[in-house]
């Protein structure tokens, strides 16, 4: 029986591997021409030799390129002329390309008039490239840099399809008038409307005595903007993201009686006190997705006392006087959400989001950093995440950056992608820790410490881990093999070593490296209650010092891996063959 056409595109949509959509190419012929199409609808060059390779299939079957719809090139490929006239004359429906700064130079108006269907192009810092620009009715994407802000205005009236509009400087104190641009890319008769606008500065500022935002206006993003006026908001807007922001004068919300609408919400405590009057309107019903940074050196009044019908201004102020707790933060957000990120919050109980299903019944992705407060003493105040006890509910996405974990292997219970990043995580007796879940799929783990308890206090070994395992155990359901640590480590099949350079590959150690590391894990387990400090001193230098002498590091990670598709390791991907669970 076949497969309706319609079931077979959406397989291939749904795959986002590359080596599984190579695989499929090979069922039949009509799987092999639905998905050549959608194999190289976005390509992504991230070195120099993927340039080549790319440039070569298109030179050699030039059919290729009509498929091409995105490409990226990485900041650090330069390709040449030759490169781009290649591209351009195959890729004819291209409609987004990104690439660095300086590869504009690569590239003329000849060239680039060939891409007749492009919608986005890369930021825009050089006068040279505008001339190009306004010609191209079909873009869509705009960023302005630097020196182009000046004919930003003149420059979004001749794009008359133009709907995301980005302007950024580099520049310490940019000084700019916004409400011209606003009006040109708003005129009637053009065939698009703004929806989206992005502004960021170090900082920059709006000089205008008023912004008015157009109706068609759903998407603001303001990083580090100064508005000398008055800063006008409407219900329409749907996503709000504002990191140090600030209004001279007042803000105005345009719509007296009427609910904002916003469905995601991105802010720092900064931006909170500027925007209270356009917060006061916000409707927990609807968000979907909100970002909260705060510190606790903010200087404001306290919170209003308003318990009936809190607001965004009122709960981000109550955890700056609470020392950063997220419970109001929690409490308040409302039962749609699906996405939440907390920075700078220094009591967060992970595990009540996690096993109280009535708390954000519909949270998805979740995540977290908590040392992006200005008080240092507040590092070691762990996330609580122990529990043994099977969660109701099983994230998407946990990622948790800059934090002190208690228990990293509960984590791995919560979610089918765990990311931790330049985190300090406490470590059972021994110099390893495990991480095991049958449900996690992707695992990304980096810069992370380790600190163990002596006496009630906190030791934090000054050196990263750089130092993984893979547990080759099938047997996923053996009682013994989950209790005794013994029968756990006995199946480790592959040791990876990472460098702190980037550049060196990951080192597969030797069978006399495993077992030295081992055998010092079972020493300083086995001894952990007579002179544990001590030991763990001498360990870190016996056990790891034959691997890689340049450098320091401490500790291993052991991963069974079950179902674990994807394995980085301090930013590098290990490579390895999962095993197939009983």
């Amino acid at each position: 029986m076949k497969l309706p056409l319609e079931i077979i595109y959406r397989v291939l949509l749904y795959i986002d591997s590359s080596d599984d959509k190579r695989t499929c190419l090979l069922v039949c012929r009509l799987w092999y021409s639905m998905g050549k199409r959608l194999l190289y609808k976005h390509v992504n060059l991230r070195s120099p030799r993927q340039l080549v390779y790319f440039v070569s299939a298109l030179d050699s079957a030039p059919f290729v390129g009509e498929y091409v719809r995105e490409l990226a090139i990485a900041d650090d490929i330069r390709p040449s002329a030759n490169d781009f006239d290649v591209i351009t004359r195959t890729c004819h429906h291209l409609e987004a390309i990104d690439f660095g700064q300086w590869q504009w130079e690569a590239l003329d108006e000849k060239l680039f008039r060939r891409w007749s269907h492009i919608t986005k192009v890369p930021a825009i810092s050089s006068r040279r490239v505008l001339g190009w620009i306004g010609d191209h009715s079909t873009l869509q994407h705009l960023h302005l840099m630097d020196q182009c802000l000046t004919n930003a205005a003149d420059l979004v009236a001749r794009v008359p399809h133009l709907k995301h509009l980005t302007l950024q400087s580099s520049s310490l104190h940019t000084c700019i008038h916004l409400m011209p641009i606003i009006i040109n890319a708003s005129a009637e008769g053009r065939a698009a409307t703004l929806q989206s606008l992005a502004l960021k500065g170090r900082p920059i500022y709006i000089m205008d005595d008023a912004v008015h935002f157009p109706p068609s206006l759903i998407d603001l993003s303001l990083d580090s903007v100064n508005f000398e006026g008055d800063l006008c908001l409407t219900p329409q807007l749907e996503r709000l993201h504002a990191y140090g922001t600030t209004i001279r004068r007042e803000v105005r919300y345009e719509a007296t009686g009427l609910t904002s609408s916003l469905t995601s919400l991105a802010i720092d405590t900064t931006s909170t006190l500027s925007l209270r009057p356009f917060l006061d309107h916000v409707d927990t019903r609807h968000l979907q997705k909100l970002s909260i940074s705060t510190t606790q050196d903010i200087i404001a009044g306290p919170p209003s006392q308003n318990t009936i019908r809190p607001s965004a201004y009122d709960v981000i102020m109550q955890s700056c006087f609470t020392h950063g707790d997220a419970t109001p933060i929690i409490q308040w957000a409302g039962k749609n959400l699906t996405y939440l990120e907390l920075n700078g919050f220094t009591v967060l109980d992970i595990k009540r989001l996690v096993y109280d299903k009535e708390t954000l019944p519909h949270l998805q992705h979740l995540v977290v950093s908590s040392r992006t407060c200005k008080n240092d003493d507040t590092q070691l105040q762990p996330l609580s995440s122990h529990s043994q006890e099977v969660p109701l509910r099983l994230l998407r996405t946990l990622e948790v950056k800059d934090s002190f974990i208690e228990d990293l292997a509960s984590m791995a219970r919560w979610t089918r992608l765990l990311i931790i990043h330049n985190c300090t995580c406490h470590i059972p007796p021994g110099i390893g820790l495990t991480i095991s879940h049958h449900r996690l799929h992707t695992l990304r783990i980096s810069d992370i410490r380790f600190t163990y308890a002596l006496y009630h206090v906190q030791h934090i070994m000054d050196c990263n881990c750089r130092v993984i395992g893979i547990i080759d155990d099938k047997s996923e359901h053996d009682e013994q093999a989950q209790e005794d640590d013994y029968h756990y480590l006995r199946n480790i099949s592959e040791f990876y070593h990472t460098c702190s350079n980037s550049y060196t590959p990951i080192q597969r150690l030797t069978s006399d490296q495993a077992e030295s590391v081992l055998r010092f894990h079972y020493t300083c387990k086995d001894q952990w209650r007579y002179n544990p400090f001590i030991l763990v001193q001498q360990l870190q230098d016996q056990a790891f010092q034959g691997i890689c002498r340049h450098e320091n590091h401490f500790g291993f990670i052991m991963i069974k891996p079950h179902r674990i598709q994807e394995l980085r390791f301090n930013g590098m991907q290990i490579k390895y063959t999962p095993t197939s669970s009983v």
